[in-house]
């Protein structure tokens, strides 16, 4: 029997994990002290704070996640990763257009990766579409092994949301199974790279939801879904049960929508994901629910 066959009275409370800190998902614990510091060593311009920050991958995916009043850590980020291009290139990072310039700073250490990566994800929420599809390209595309396989395909993913948003659904669907083919070949597949194959395969199913609705599609994104509680992923668990809300929504089946739309909108505002929980209580809004 499958998840939404079994009834949805009651709304399920999660025990948010914490995983170490090798782990890229799930909740950083020291989240208000590290974004804390990264702020004060862009205001003393202190680079070697700044680069061990931005060297803590959780931290780095938490700030995207969760973006802040106003999208203000999203800035922060951005603010952060242009004291470190320009001191090894003279750039900030949006004049950055050459992967020669990006590899530089990559190789010098003083911008992981994965921050790259995640700030082409920032720089999709801040709607600085060119400048997102441009940063997200050199990563995704970069031929130098000091670029691992979890930000290129975190780049791939980016991409496909960036290519959702404008509506090119095929182009969305290219980059995610582009990215999942990439973690599909890699030998030795540690924890983040099958989080980053659970993103890119839910990428994939959202842009086939874009195209049509199919009733089995509640069912695929539960599947996703405990394998995300599975493996630690919190942050996430509300984002799936939103997107689960929609489908019922579109499928016409408004008390499952109701229900799942909540639980997403209580499970994100706990969590600190303001801007699912906000998408959350707008769906339950268009379905005449008061929040």
């Amino acid at each position: 029997m499958s998840e939404s066959e079994k009834g949805f009275g009651t709304i399920d409370k999660h025990k948010p994990k914490i995983d170490s800190p090798e782990i890229i998902f799930g909740l950083d614990a020291d989240f208000d002290e590290h974004v804390g510091s990264l702020a004060e060593a862009c205001n003393t311009k202190n680079l070697d704070a700044i680069k061990d920050l931005l060297g803590n991958n959780k931290f780095i995916e938490n700030v995207v996640i969760k973006k802040g009043d106003n999208k203000k850590w999203l800035h922060l980020l951005e603010r952060a990763t242009n004291e470190m291009t320009l001191a090894e290139v003279g750039k900030s990072i949006g004049h950055i257009s050459d992967i020669t310039d990006l590899m530089k700073v990559i190789r010098s250490g003083s911008l992981p990766p994965f921050a790259a990566a995640e700030l082409a994800g920032a720089l999709y929420h801040l709607d600085r579409d060119d400048e997102c599809e441009r940063l997200a390209k050199l990563i995704s595309g970069a031929n130098d092994p000091i670029v691992d396989i979890t930000s290129q395909a975190n780049a791939f993913n980016t991409l496909g949301s960036l290519y959702m948003r404008q509506g090119a659904i095929s182009a969305s669907l290219d980059a995610n199974k582009t990215g999942l083919s990439k973690l599909v070949n890699a030998k030795n597949a540690d924890k983040n790279i099958k989080w980053q194959a659970s993103k890119l395969r839910y990428g994939t199913l959202a842009g086939r939801m874009a195209r049509k609705v199919f009733a089995d599609m509640p069912d695929q994104f539960f599947a996703l879904r405990r394998e995300r509680e599975e493996m630690g992923d919190v942050l996430n668990l509300g984002r799936t049960d939103l997107d689960v809300a929609r489908a019922f929504a579109a499928l016409n089946k408004k008390d499952q929508a109701i229900h799942y739309a909540q639980r997403a909108r209580d499970l994100m505002s706990e969590t600190g994901y303001w801007s699912g929980a906000n998408q959350a209580k707008e769906l339950l809004v268009s379905l005449k629910i008061k929040n």
